[in-house]
Parts: C-alpha cells; structure tokens; sequence
C-alpha cells in the first residue's frame, strides 16, 4: 500500500450513505455492517484499513475525512468513527496544512494532542458535528480554552454549527 498511495497530499474521504427504504436505527445497522466495520472498525493487527493507509500517506497537505451519517436518539449519539480508528496514535504529518473531520467522536485530550503535533503546519481546520466524549461543546469556553494552549486565541474563531477554526 505505501508504493500506491505514499505520495498522495491530498485525501478527501466521505462516506454518504441513505436508505430511504429503512429507518435511522435501520440505516445505521446498513451502515455499520458495511463501511462502518470495514473501513473503520476493524480491530486485528494492523487495525482498521483506513488508518492503515493514513499512515501510510507521509506527504498528506490536506485530509479530510467525514461521514454524513450518525444517529442522536434515545440510546444516545452514535458516531461512525472515533478519531483513533482513522489516525493511529501519534501520527504526524510534517506538511499538513487543511484539516477537515466530520461526523467523528473522540476525547478533548485525544484532539488537542493531535493539533498540537500539527501546529506549525495547520492553516486550516474544520471540525464539524464532532462528537467529545466525556465533554461537550456546550462547555465550549474549555475547549476553546484547551485549543488556545494549541493555537492561540489570536488565531481562533469559532462558529456553533460548524466548528472553523482558520489558522
């Protein structure tokens, strides 16, 4: 895999997916059985196949990676992807400019320590309909507040419905 895709910079990913046939819980379990496991959740060694070919892609300057589909009900927010089931941990890319994750879950700590490894690269991030565990966005001034350590507050604005945050 490192021969076919090691010099790619740009990698845009989005998983669209809608049955209209089938209802949210339906379409989720359609969902999960396919790309949902195959690409994201794969738990053997080496690990999911996505974050294999990430990892593989040392020269990315863009990435961006998304789903259209997760369910808020009663059982709570069920995300396709957390953050260490796309990026393997530590992963760095020295020339990565535009981030762009939609539709993922992951931990405050989990998020900061990625865009710390990438804060003299980063121009542009985007985190939209982004899942914190153990948090929320609704305590937005500790988050703000853990990414200023990262990035600044000079160089960050914020909006609610979708998170962009130009560097």
């Amino acid at each position: 895999m490192t021969h076919l895709f090691g010099n790619l910079t740009c990698l845009e990913l989005y998983i669209f997916h809608r049955d209209t046939n089938t209802s949210d819980d339906e379409d989720l379990d359609t969902y999960e059985s396919f790309a949902y496991k195959s690409l994201f959740r794969n738990r053997t060694d080496p690990g999911p196949p996505l974050r294999q070919l990430l990892a593989n892609m040392p020269h990315l300057k863009t990435l961006a990676i998304g789903s259209s589909h997760y369910v808020d009900d009663e059982d709570g927010i069920r995300y396709p992807a957390s953050l260490q089931d796309v990026i393997r941990s530590g992963q760095t890319w020295r020339n990565l400019k535009r981030l762009r994750l939609e539709a993922i879950e992951t931990d405050r700590g989990e998020l900061v320590e990625f865009l710390a490894r990438h804060q003299r690269s980063l121009v542009e991030l985007t985190l939209k309909d982004m899942h914190l565990i153990h948090t929320s966005w609704l305590k937005h001034q500790a988050c703000r507040g853990a990414l200023s350590h990262v990035f600044g507050y000079d160089r960050m604005s914020a909006e609610h419905s979708e998170r962009r945050v130009p560097l």
